[in-house]
């Protein structure tokens, strides 16, 4: 009997940007991804049957995205035995970090090792991206430009010239909320989207750029910040405390702060500590922590 112990990473956005909704309703985007150290932990283990979980995740066994994952694969004769599951929950869930997508990722790197040949790593990418939206990035890179539906991914260079602060008010957004509250406010407002930043435009200020030159965007900040004012107040006390740049990630509700001084993070970390709890430092990665790149 097989076991593995693995790392799932959180992700954050620096740039997202949101185009209306297409003819079966997906939102196409242009992202920036990228892989931070704060951490969800799996252990896979081999069962004789079924999928056993054990997880403080708060939803049904059969819901839960790694029983999904686990279904899918099955169906899908790529593994077929069976798995016991203990997920140990860092990663906070509604706070758009990609932490069900990343605990995801770890287990299809864990089923590919344990599958033997005859499956292709496209064919692991697509069962990855019927999973989830950002399931493939997990998969390939841990810094990338992400577009369409989150299926197509260009690595990009590594940085690490930065630290980080993830900010979580324990606030849970859901993301078809998210994009529902969006919709609502550029109907209402009469925004007709433009993208904001051309694909390359993004590859180069990424490479090129230092974090209080960026100029990223969210699409949801506004709209998100209008119906949930604390995060407003959370971007600028992370500025006040010298944030070179300072972002909603994904569709909330983590706030990121990017310094370049060690110092001003450091004293912002323990202010922000202070008020939320669950206040993470964290660093950009520069390799997959599971160590296979599909």
């Amino acid at each position: 009997m097989w076991k593995n112990e693995v790392l799932s990473p959180a992700k954050i956005n620096l740039h997202l940007d949101i185009a209306g909704p297409g003819e079966k309703g997906f939102h196409p985007l242009r992202s920036l991804f990228l892989m931070v150290s704060l951490y969800d932990r799996l252990t896979v283990s081999e069962a004789e049957e079924g999928c056993r979980i054990e997880s403080d995740c708060p939803f049904p066994a059969e819901e839960n995205i790694l029983y999904r994952t686990w279904k899918l694969c099955r169906e899908r004769g790529f593994y077929r035995g069976g798995l016991s599951l203990a997920l140990e929950k860092n990663i906070p869930s509604g706070a758009g970090l990609g932490g069900g997508s990343s605990d995801c990722a770890s287990l299809i790197h864990v089923l590919r090792e344990r599958s033997g040949e005859g499956i292709s790593d496209g064919q692991w990418l697509e069962l990855g991206a019927e999973l989830g939206s950002d399931v493939p990035f997990f998969l390939r890179a841990v810094s990338a430009l992400v577009t369409g539906r989150g299926e197509h991914i260009r690595p990009l260079t590594a940085r690490g010239d930065f630290h980080i602060l993830i900010v979580y008010p324990d606030l849970h957004i859901s993301t078809p909320a998210a994009f529902r509250t969006l919709d609502s406010y550029r109907e209402r407002e009469g925004i007709t989207h433009r993208w904001s930043l051309t694909e390359e435009d993004i590859i180069r200020i990424w490479e090129q750029r230092e974090p209080g030159d960026w100029g990223f965007l969210n699409s949801f900040a506004d709209p998100i910040y209008e119906e949930y004012p604390q995060l407003a107040g959370i971007r600028e006390n992370l500025l006040t405390r010298g944030a070179d740049f300072v972002t909603l990630s994904g569709s909330g509700s983590a706030m990121v702060g990017i310094f370049k001084d060690r110092d001003k993070s450091d004293s912002a970390y323990l202010l922000m500590k202070s008020k939320f709890p669950a206040t993470y430092k964290a660093i950009p990665l520069d390799i997959i922590p599971y160590g296979i790149v599909i």
